[in-house]
């Protein structure tokens, strides 16, 4: 059996722009477009040491990205820093997008979401 690969969500965050457009196809977009970095980030820290803490005040999703800070911090590698502030800022905009009724300069802020995805789905393959 082979496993999803949570980055084939980015070519989707694109596609799904062209041929509906709008508001809705653009908060499409920005979630997933996170949930592509979400998925690949996660498989790579399940792989190198992390663990869902159960009972704990943050949710899943932000134990992932705070597991990258650890790692910075653990191994002096600003990479590590660096995904974990991507991560955390496309988070914030996949939360806006997919429960706030309103999305101040949505059309800024999906091209910078799909752009910010696309690096950090680079600088996460480009890990040790």
């Amino acid at each position: 059996m082979n496993l999803f690969d949570w980055a084939d969500y980015l070519p989707l965050a694109v596609q799904v722009r062209q041929p509906v457009g709008g508001e809705a196809a653009d908060r499409c977009a920005i979630s997933r477009a996170y949930y592509a970095c979400h998925g690949v980030a996660h498989a790579y820290a399940n792989t190198n040491g992390y663990f869902y803490q159960k009972g704990v005040r943050k949710g899943s999703h932000e134990q992932v990205w705070d597991w990258f800070y650890r790692e910075s911090v653990r191994r002096s590698d600003s990479n590590f820093s660096q995904i974990w502030t991507d991560g955390y800022r496309l988070k914030d905009q996949r939360v806006t997008a997919d429960y706030r009724d309103q999305f101040p300069s949505l059309a800024t802020e999906v091209q910078g979401a799909i752009q910010r995805a696309t690096q950090l789905l680079s600088d996460l393959r480009n890990l040790p």
